[in-house]
């Protein structure tokens, strides 16, 4: 089980003990969900964020009750449109995550949009369960993420 969460910044001496697994964990998460970022690129933007004075990447780790890393979230702050916003690209936990641990988290992630002067915080949810957990948090469905490859036809899913 998560029995806390720990903020991933250069100022926080724990970061440090953390931040490897931290990035271990991105980059096995977009080969593991086929994601369309360049990991290499995405963990050279996260260790500038990591030492920046104002970060614009939230990161955290999920630690059990022996301080072993189980879990992460990742969210970045970018314009839309000349809006800032908050995007929370990867969540995963391999343990169960308690509803007081969850609050501090979000309570944590709603701190760090203050900061940034954030419109709005958004995810895609991978799954039901996701967008139900987030819904809880004030999260509303508002629209369907599609692609298509510039070359040729989107794959036909039934």
């Amino acid at each position: 089980m998560v029995n806390s969460t720990q903020l991933l910044h250069s100022i926080l001496s724990d970061s440090w003990r953390y931040y490897p697994e931290f990035q271990k964990r991105v980059k096995e998460f977009c080969t593991k969900y086929d994601s369309d970022a360049d990991s290499d690129a995405l963990c050279r933007f996260l260790r500038l964020s990591f030492v920046s004075d104002k970060p614009t990447a939230f990161m955290a780790v999920g630690l059990d009750g022996d301080g072993v890393v189980v879990g992460h979230l990742l969210a970045i702050v970018e314009q839309w449109f000349g809006k800032p916003v908050c995007t929370i690209l990867q969540l995963e936990s391999e343990d169960k995550i308690p509803k007081e641990v969850w609050d501090d988290t979000m309570s944590a992630l709603r701190t760090f949009g203050k900061v940034h002067n954030i419109e709005f915080f958004q995810l895609a949810a991978r799954s039901e369960a996701a967008a139900r957990l987030f819904r809880r948090y004030g999260f509303q469905r508002t629209r369907t993420i599609m692609k298509m490859p510039v070359e040729g036809r989107a794959v036909q899913t039934p």
